[in-house]
């Protein structure tokens, strides 16, 4: 499946360079309601959703994904207002099926679990599904997620690599350049550069805005 992950242009080439993506702790993500999805009655059980936050974000990551490149806030919000950059990538189906790479649902309301504290089989069912159900106010992400163990550790952050299983396929260029009178080519002589031999196997584009539609185009630049 081809995904898609936003990013500022620094952190692109950084990510081209080394090969990588940054991965995302739960607790730093930017939504507070992640895993607070469900309905609490009293202050013990939310505590109890804290003390479980923080567990998992010392056990594994996330690096989050969008089914589309064309959404015009998805490139305000996490690509440095279409200054950026965004990557695609095929993300190999077997992570699908192995629950690493999941769907996020988007619900209006928070969910009902009974007994959600007991020790039943159900339990890891709900975890699994507070992990990836968010409000519906955040559906223009069309997110997806693959989670992650912490097995390169570079400065306090951590990385997952460049694989067959997620392997890099397009780069898409930002619509507006970061000064008026920069000249494309000189951003394409850049990023050659950083990509090496990526650039062999790898599509680049120039986003666009569409004349006729709220949304951002692409058109092949190699």
């Amino acid at each position: 499946m081809r995904l898609y992950h936003f990013m500022k242009q620094k952190h692109a080439l950084e990510s081209l360079i080394n090969r990588r993506l940054h991965i995302s702790l739960i607790k730093d993500l930017n939504d507070p309601f992640e895993l607070f999805g469900v309905v609490v009655s009293d202050n013990s059980q939310k505590e109890d959703l804290a003390t479980i936050k923080a567990k998992f974000s010392k056990e594994f990551g996330i690096i989050c994904f969008s089914g589309c490149y064309s959404n015009i806030l998805m490139w305000s919000h996490y690509s440095d207002k279409h200054m950026g950059t965004c990557l695609g990538f095929d993300i190999d189906d077997q992570l699908f099926a192995d629950k690493i790479a999941r769907k996020v649902g988007y619900i209006n309301e928070k969910m009902e679990f009974d007994h959600f504290y007991d020790d039943s089989p159900e339990k890891v069912k709900r975890f699994e599904q507070l992990l990836t159900t968010k409000s519906s106010d955040w559906n223009y992400e069309q997110e997806y997620r693959v989670f992650c163990n912490f097995d390169q550790h570079d400065r306090g952050h951590y990385f997952e690599s460049f694989s067959e299983k997620i392997e890099l396929k397009e780069v898409i260029l930002g619509c507006m350049p970061e000064s008026k009178g920069e000249q494309l080519q000189l951003k394409l002589d850049e990023l050659y550069r950083y990509m090496g031999d990526l650039k062999d196997t790898v599509e680049i584009y120039q986003a666009s805005m569409c004349p006729n539609e709220f949304k951002v185009l692409k058109q092949p630049i190699k």
